[in-house]
C-alpha cells in the first residue's frame, strides 16, 4: 500500500532527452471575453465581461 509522498521517478527525469517544441496556452473564456469587450467598443482592460458555459461544459 502506497501512503503520500512523491515517488523517486520524477526527480531522476531527463528532460534533456525530450524533444524542444513551443506549446502555446491560453485561458479560452479570457479571450473569449476580450474579443467580445474589442466586438463592443469597450475596452476590455476596464470592462467587467461574464462569460458562461454549460455544465457538461466545465472542467
Amino acid at each position: 500500500m502506497f501512503i503520500g509522498g512523491a515517488t523517486s521517478t520524477m526527480a531522476n527525469f531527463d528532460y534533456s532527452k525530450e524533444k524542444v517544441q513551443d506549446i502555446f496556452m491560453i485561458d479560452v473564456k479570457s479571450f473569449y471575453a476580450s474579443c467580445e469587450c474589442v466586438a463592443r467598443g469597450l475596452d476590455p482592460l476596464k470592462t467587467c465581461m461574464v462569460i458562461l458555459s454549460h455544465a457538461e461544459n466545465t472542467s
